[in-house]
């Protein structure tokens, strides 16, 4: 994605012709600022949520981390899968990408708006996780 690009919004032209050339009718809008970004982030954002798995080591509690990260945090630890620990990390992956698809559906508008005011990752979390009356991260601040 090119931050520079804009997206050209002026199909038409005017009556009004000036110096040999018609004024085009519509407006030019940043992309990184567009309705056309939003979406295309919210399409691929639950996509990549089959990049994580679940990392249990912290007691109490289990966190999403990318097979590097959690490479990283295990060390020289030998990491050896068997064949149900496959089939927990596919059905974890799926479960990640659904939530992650009902989060984006249900805050929508939050999410769109928080792109179009190109907000920092801090007020994105707390737009979309804590904005709403109801947590749909689960927790509140």
């Amino acid at each position: 994605e090119n931050s520079t690009s804009t997206l050209d919004l002026r199909w038409g032209l005017t009556a009004e012709v000036k110096e040999g050339r018609a004024k085009r009718i519509g407006k030019v809008i940043k992309y990184n600022r567009s309705q056309l970004r939003s979406i295309e982030v919210m399409e691929k954002i639950c996509g990549e949520m089959t990049k994580y798995e679940r990392y249990t080591d912290v007691k109490g509690e289990f966190q999403l981390k990318t097979k590097d990260q959690i490479k990283v945090l295990k060390g020289d630890q030998k990491i050896k899968f068997n064949e149900e620990d496959k089939d927990d990390r596919k059905r974890d992956q799926n479960r990640f990408e659904r939530f992650c698809e009902e989060l984006t559906e249900s805050s929508e508008n939050q999410i769109t708006t928080a792109i179009k005011e190109e907000l920092t990752y801090e007020q994105f979390i707390d737009a979309v996780c804590f904005g709403a009356e109801e947590h749909p991260c689960g927790v509140s601040r």
